[in-house]
């Protein structure tokens, strides 16, 4: 799956050291969104939106996330909710 550098960027954003930035897991999703341009969110988000239409199970969509290069994984039985959550964040502006 082509993996757009907007989606890949954003994922890197969350390293090793984002506690440090964020107060809670409900915050990450705002704080990866803003790390992108306006015009990047909208590739991002189409790229989301894209894999949730696709109907991925939870296992490919945290391989997705794992080859960003980001430094942290996504938990298993979380991936769609987070993505969710992401398209929420990257929609809000």
């Amino acid at each position: 799956m082509n993996v757009p550098d907007a989606f890949s960027r954003m994922a890197r954003h969350m390293h090793a050291d984002v506690e440090l930035v964020v107060r809670s897991d409900d915050e990450l999703p705002a704080y990866l969104a803003r790390s992108l341009t306006a015009q990047e969110k909208e590739i991002a988000s189409g790229f989301i939106e894209r894999l949730l239409a696709d109907g991925l199970n939870d296992e490919d969509l945290v391989k997705i996330w794992s080859e960003t290069g980001s430094d942290c994984y996504l938990r298993k039985g979380y991936a769609e909710l987070f993505y969710r959550e992401l398209l929420e964040a990257l929609r809000a502006g």
